[in-house]
């Protein structure tokens, strides 16, 4: 059976945004956002000087406010855990993620908690796939990944990184067919991040190395 096309979606606040909608995007759930993520690539600055990077997300119980997700809730609990290139030091970055005004499970606002109350991102799914939903249009394989993107802030550009549910990462078809449709998005800045990656300036390989496995917990990192 030949395998599906992969395809991404420009950003909310794309001006490209409107040339997606022959190809309607389903967000995924806010069960299958929840669990562990490993970073395999991204083009933050942030991310390129550390390794082993895992997202977790937690869902978390509705605001007063109501929720907008298919479990009923707009908020997740957002940890992002890593090491420096060059210590073995795990260090942690946490924060409440909640659903963007108006949006749906695939574009989240998040502030920072304790130290970096003050840090706020927003961050949004641009393509994903699951091994047990099925959504449309399929991608070629059965890996569950995400692709997302990163507003700019005023520490740090706008980025792009890519999540799989597994250290090892994805395979290299997947991982092709993710580049293939990066080409083919209209919003010009977020094709560059992916194009000048493959010249080691934009969206990089995120070493996983398994060092994190007996690592001792560290002080918070700041992103």
């Amino acid at each position: 059976m030949p395998a599906s096309k992969v395809h991404l979606w420009p950003p909310t606040t794309s001006f490209s945004q409107g040339l997606a909608a022959t190809t309607p995007f389903t967000p995924p759930s806010v069960e299958f956002l929840s669990g562990t993520w490993h970073v395999t690539h991204s083009s933050l600055p942030t991310w390129k000087k550390a390794r082993n990077v895992r997202v977790e997300l937690t869902v978390l119980n509705r605001s007063e406010t109501g929720g907008r997700g298919a479990a009923g809730t707009d908020r997740l609990d957002d940890l992002t855990t890593y090491q420096p290139l060059t210590s073995t030091k795990l260090k942690s970055v946490h924060g409440v993620s909640k659903c963007s005004p108006g949006s749906t499970s695939s574009s989240w606002d998040r502030r920072g908690s304790g130290l970096s109350t003050l840090s706020t991102a927003h961050w949004e799914i641009l393509g994903w796939n699951s091994s047990t939903q099925t959504i449309s249009p399929r991608a070629p394989t059965t890996e569950e990944w995400l692709v997302v993107y990163f507003a700019p802030t005023l520490f740090a550009p706008a980025g792009m990184a890519i999540y799989a549910r597994t250290a090892a990462g994805l395979s290299s078809q997947t991982l092709r067919s993710i580049r293939e449709a990066f080409d083919e998005l209209a919003d010009r800045g977020v094709r560059e991040m992916e194009v000048l990656g493959r010249e080691g300036e934009g969206l990089v390989e995120i070493l996983r190395d398994g060092a994190r496995d007996g690592a001792r917990d560290g002080a918070g990192g700041s992103g």
